[in-house]
């Protein structure tokens, strides 16, 4: 089975520009991937320039991507207002994590919980180390 995730960028306008991830959603997976090769605004803009991904890797040729990889459409990133992004997160019951970069740091939301989550914390509840 799959863990699914969402990967975002809070942009300047206040708009939030994200992209699916199907596989390998989890903190201690997508979260250290991103934490640790996607850390600063212009790499998660190529990142989510790719439209959605089957799986993330700790670079973009070696990450699946459903356009390049796949040829599918309609996989393009949603830009949307925070607050649609936000209300997305509480509807949604599909994607188990979503990663958001703001102001040059990745937080985490867990399940449904609109709660901001350190991912760096996130990481250590996924890995059992109490935070």
């Amino acid at each position: 089975m799959s863990t699914r995730s969402r990967i975002a960028l809070l942009q300047e306008d206040g708009q939030v520009k994200s992209i699916y991830c199907h596989w390998d959603g989890y903190p201690l997976y997508n979260g250290k991937m991103l934490q640790q090769h996607y850390n600063s605004k212009p790499l998660v803009e190529e990142l989510l320039g790719m439209g959605d991904t089957s799986s993330l890797d700790a670079n973009i040729e070696k990450s699946t991507f459903y356009a390049r990889d796949r040829n599918e459409e309609n996989v393009d990133a949603v830009v949307e207002p925070l607050e649609d992004f936000k209300q997305n997160i509480v509807d949604d019951i599909f994607e188990e994590y979503t990663y958001l970069f703001r102001d040059g740091e990745w937080v985490c939301f867990i399940g449904n919980s609109i709660e901001e989550i350190l991912l760096e914390e996130a990481i250590k509840q996924d890995s059992g180390v109490e935070a």
